[in-house]
């Protein structure tokens, strides 16, 4: 199976949901608590503020 066959078959079985996410931290802590099963993530707004903020 090649690597299209692979994201097709991914794309068909999931549609169009994400099937990971990843976070990326600062501190250890943050991370076992990722494991841990607690997550935190800032409000839309926040990042909305952000792109505002730095044009991106």
């Amino acid at each position: 199976m090649n690597e299209e066959n692979v994201k097709n078959e991914l794309k068909d079985f999931f549609g169009q949901q994400p099937i990971f996410f990843i976070k990326f931290v600062s501190k250890e802590e943050y991370a076992e608590d990722i494991v841990n099963g607690k997550l935190f993530m800032n409000k839309v707004s926040y990042y909305r503020k952000l792109e505002e903020e730095s044009r991106v």
